[in-house]
């Protein structure tokens, strides 16, 4: 039965880990060898959890119980997509809008920081944006960066190219200069998109807002 249930959530078509790279399990008999080895032909890596670590369910049950209060037990779901919008919308949140006490009453991440319009030499109205870059694998990625919403929007950045080693956060300036005649409105919802070069399935994306003249 275990070995089924292993075929089935990594099969191509409908299985739910088939865009997974990894497993996280605990240590119950369940998991056994041959749920594990399946499991891996499927290139998803599977991690047990350190036994005899109660750190590691105390930081868990602290999310869900969180994201239980105050998210998912004041709504009415509509299927998978409305679950989906509600935790993406509260996890950004939570990692960049809400205090953490445990944390000395800091943000963990703040949200890109955005700098007052300026009208370049070339006429062009630019924003400047400082994104935060959290790099949460256990490997260097080299990634790219792009930016949309806006006709003949343009994107400059210091930086050659963007690396961030593992577990390493970087703050990269961006500046985005859009024609004031391609502007439908004061304020213009931009999208960042960050892929990592070597790993297309890496993807991280940050709406943030564009300032037009007054």
């Amino acid at each position: 039965m275990d070995e089924e249930i292993a075929r089935n959530v990594t099969m191509d078509e409908w299985g739910f880990l088939g865009n997974c790279r990894y497993l996280i399990h605990d240590r119950d008999t369940k998991y056994c060898q041959s749920f594990r080895k399946i499991i891996e032909t499927g290139d998803i890596k599977t991690l047990p959890l350190p036994a005899r670590s109660p750190n590691l369910n105390a930081f868990s049950e602290r999310w869900v119980k969180s994201v239980k209060d105050d998210c998912l037990s004041k709504l009415i779901l509509f299927g998978e997509t409305s679950l989906r919008r509600a935790l993406r919308e509260y996890l950004v949140h939570y990692h960049a809008e809400r205090n953490h006490q445990g944390k000395s009453n800091v943000l963990l991440f703040p949200a890109a920081k955005q700098a007052v319009d300026r009208v370049t030499s070339e006429g062009l109205i630019e924003n400047v944006y400082t994104l935060k870059i959290l790099n949460m694998d256990d490997a260097r990625h080299n990634f790219q960066l792009q930016a949309s919403g806006i006709e003949g929007l343009e994107i400059h950045m210091d930086l050659p190219e963007i690396s961030v080693p593992a577990g390493g956060v970087l703050e990269l300036p961006v500046r985005l200069r859009a024609d004031e005649a391609d502007l439908e409105a004061r304020s213009s919802e931009v999208r960042f998109k960050l892929v990592a070069a070597d790993t297309p399935a890496l993807v991280a994306e940050e709406e943030a807002r564009f300032l037009g003249p007054r």
